[in-house]
């Protein structure tokens, strides 16, 4: 039996030249990995080599061991939980240095022991760390010092049961690139649940039925964490009975022992193979194109609709206002027509009256009856219809021959 305190990171200088590694089935083991334990000597501030694990003679991991990076650290790790009744079984590291493109290899054995405490109470919890800052020592050391002195204080065996990133549970990467993903953790122990945590539970309930995630919910068991931040929707209380099934939520627990030393069977199930096309996820492309072509076009439609209406109302009011100015002038003279006859006939007295001067001899002086003859009022000209025309006198007209003295003048 371990405790969640023993997480402490394994180091393979801490094996000697024996590179065995013990692990406990059913709790999660960690192995990190720096430059040193290939004979390397390397500045830890620089990440200057790559790392790749496998199995001996496979190309892979099995299932339920997972590798990360991390760069705050600049070390690389294996993590994952060992299923129960798993057997010894053999890793192979290599090592690239990226400047000099050097290789090194690092063979492990790793024992599995069977764990004496089956965790079948499970506490779920989602903090805002990454996975790689969860093998911090003094971070799960904190975790489990809470846990059995404040929330759960029977639960004397607890220990780590799971870890994965958040998004590969549904979570969501953050909007910006630097901020952390968050994990997801199980605490388990063979105590039952205290009552704190079903309280918490039911605290809780009305959230995560309304929400998916909420980092902004406040429980009361926050004051007993500081420093740490949790996502109360993925708070979860797991009771399940351990066979072969659901140390990961990763894989596929009944397809994931693996054999111990020696040849890889053939039909080894936790081995790759190619998926079928069947198998494969579809997805479908009718909701996309609906919203990026037939949705605009039919926004341009209505909008063109909108705009020709607009501009037929305002030509048409235009129309009717001009008719309005013009009415006055028609109803005066009949029409166009008759505006256009008036004006005709006018000329036409003006011209035969000039043609009737021309042929008059011009005298000195005008006579009284000449005189007489001048009308000097405003003439007005009728047509045997009923509109008039109403005109004003034209200038007196003096011959250009009697310009200066006494001459020809008359009136139109």
């Amino acid at each position: 039996m371990i405790p969640i305190a023993a997480l402490s990171v394994l180091c393979l200088a801490a094996v000697g030249t024996a590179n065995d590694i013990p692990i406990n089935s059913l709790q999660l083991f960690a192995i990190s990995v720096v430059p040193k334990y290939f004979n390397w000597t390397s500045d830890e501030g620089r990440n200057d080599y790559d790392y790749e694990a496998s199995l001996v003679n496979s190309p892979d991991l099995p299932p339920w061991i997972h590798y990360t990076y991390s760069k705050r650290t600049h070390r690389g790790y294996l993590y994952g939980v060992a299923p129960k009744d798993q057997k010894n079984f053999t890793l192979e590291i290599v090592a690239l240095n990226k400047k000099t493109y050097e290789t090194r290899t690092k063979v492990l054995e790793v024992v599995v022991s069977e764990n004496e405490s089956i965790s079948k109470y499970q506490v779920q919890l989602k903090v805002n760390w990454n996975v790689e800052d969860m093998f911090d020592h003094n971070r799960t050391e904190t975790l489990d010092e809470i846990f059995r002195k404040q929330i759960w204080k029977n639960a004397t065996d607890l220990q780590l049961t799971f870890l994965a990133p958040a998004v590969e549970l549904g979570a969501r990467y953050p909007l910006k690139p630097g901020e952390e993903v968050g994990s997801i953790l199980r605490l388990g122990s063979s105590t039952p649940f205290s009552n704190d945590l079903q309280g918490l539970e039911k605290e809780l309930e009305p959230v995560m039925k309304k929400y998916t995630t909420c980092p902004f919910k406040q429980a009361s068991f926050d004051r007993f964490f500081p420093g740490f931040q949790f996502d109360w929707c993925y708070f979860r209380l797991i009771e399940e009975s351990y066979g072969l099934q659901q140390e990961s939520a990763r894989r596929d627990m009944s397809a994931s022992i693996i054999s111990g030393a020696g040849p890889v069977p053939e039909r080894s199930e936790w081995r790759w193979s190619q998926p079928r096309k069947a198998a494969l996820p579809t997805r479908s492309y009718r909701k996309e194109i609906f919203t990026s072509v037939f949705v605009p076009a039919l926004l341009l439609l209505l909008l063109v609709g909108f705009l020709s209406a607009a501009l037929c109302l305002h030509h048409a009011e235009d129309l009717i206002s001009s008719g309005k100015r013009g009415t006055p002038l028609l109803m005066d003279n009949g029409g166009t027509n008759g505006v256009q006859m008036i004006q005709y006939a006018a000329t036409s007295s003006s011209r035969g009256t000039l043609r009737s001067l021309s042929q008059t001899q011009p005298s000195c002086s005008p006579t009284l009856s000449d005189s007489q003859s001048i009308n000097r009022s405003p003439k007005v000209a009728k047509d045997h219809s009923s509109n008039s025309y109403v005109r004003p006198n034209p200038p007196p007209y003096i011959s250009p021959n009697n310009f200066g003295g006494t001459g020809m003048r008359a009136d139109f």
